[in-house]
């Protein structure tokens, strides 16, 4: 299977820290249910010398601790600061030359930057070949995030989409705000409803980026999903 990118995005939601700290709760107990063997998030704490080092995220007031660490600090980012919010990075151990990475945005109410869930090499993190692991996966994002949008698509075809609207390549979830009504698609192409919105299955497997009909098919797809999406 391709190298697979997982993303989730909303508009600004101010959020306590105590809310956030329950969505990322259920967020990482709905990853470890998904995997095909047990995660073990962690965090990189950077050292006075400037060494990291990693350490496993285990109860709850690790996690607590996590989050206020993540807060934006500083004048160069003066927008995310105008907003609140915390913004921290999870790693998977054991380590690699390429680990798998989360990063979480969430509580802020900047009108000018988007919430974000995203996991690079989600393969890597669920360790299946088979859709229904991100098709689930999908599904929990829309219930535990409640996001304007989330997909799960090769990271390669990240760099294929229209500038301001979702990802349209294997699997897309659009809440019911972002697409009142869900477009009339053809075979291969499955339709669903979800948490709220609704779940597109472009087709069975990730599309090939040298398949041209494949391409075809995701293009056709696409432009149908655009055209539903009412944007504010």
């Amino acid at each position: 299977m391709q190298d697979l990118f997982f993303g989730a995005y909303w508009r600004e939601r101010h959020e306590s820290l105590n809310q956030c700290l329950a969505r990322v709760q259920r967020w990482l107990a709905a990853t470890n249910a998904l995997a095909a063997k047990p995660l073990r998030w962690c965090e990189a704490i950077e050292s006075p010398t400037g060494q990291k080092r990693h350490v496993a995220l285990e109860s709850q007031s690790q996690l607590r601790e996590m989050l206020l660490r993540s807060r934006p600090r500083g004048d160069a980012r003066p927008v995310l600061l105008s907003g609140g919010g915390y913004a921290p990075w999870f790693y998977l151990l054991p380590e690699s030359k390429e680990p798998v990475a989360m990063h979480i945005t969430c509580g802020g109410s900047s009108p000018w930057l988007l919430s974000v869930v995203t996991i690079r090499q989600v393969d890597s993190m669920l360790c299946s070949n088979e859709t229904q692991p991100y098709r689930d996966l999908l599904v929990a994002a829309a219930e535990i995030w409640e996001p304007d949008w989330a997909a799960v698509l090769p990271s390669a075809a990240t760099m294929n989409g229209e500038e301001g609207m979702p990802f349209v390549d294997w699997m897309v979830y659009l809440s019911r705000t972002l697409m009142p009504e869900p477009p009339k698609l053809k075979s291969p192409a499955i339709v669903e409803p979800c948490a709220g919105g609704t779940l597109i299955i472009v087709q069975e497997e990730p599309p090939d980026p040298e398949d041209a009909a494949q391409q075809r098919h995701v293009k056709r797809v696409a432009k149908k999903v655009w055209e539903a999406v009412q944007l504010a």
